[in-house]
């Protein structure tokens, strides 16, 4: 019996490798990576936002300076903005979010397909 042409096709399922038992392919190690939102004032722009940033200086938080600050929410609303960073351990993630021009700090997890 002659096999299935369709068999030949491409398949778009992945192919996944064997993986240990204690390894998991679906979670990639933490990378300390945050978005940190920043609460802005009126008129407030992106460069003054990473102005904002640059002065969070707290020990064990590094900002992404190549990323920007990228506003969030309506334009008709007072928009908040988001820069990116990496912080040493959750300690410094409860520091950021103490801090009244933080919003909120999200982490920055990695997307991938799966």
């Amino acid at each position: 019996m002659p096999q299935n042409p369709n068999d030949a096709m491409w398949d778009p399922r992945p192919r996944l490798e064997p993986v240990s038992e204690d390894e998991s392919p679906g979670a990639p190690p933490d990378t300390g990576g945050v978005m940190v939102e920043l609460a802005s004032g009126p008129g407030m722009s992106a460069v003054a936002a990473m102005d904002v940033a640059r002065r969070l200086d707290l020990q064990g938080f590094t900002l992404d300076e190549e990323f920007g600050a990228t506003p969030l929410g309506e334009a008709s609303a007072q928009p908040t903005y988001v820069v990116r960073g990496q912080v040493a351990n959750e300690t410094v993630v409860t520091a950021l979010e103490s801090d009244p021009r933080v919003v909120k700090v999200w982490r920055d997890t990695p997307v991938a397909p799966f």
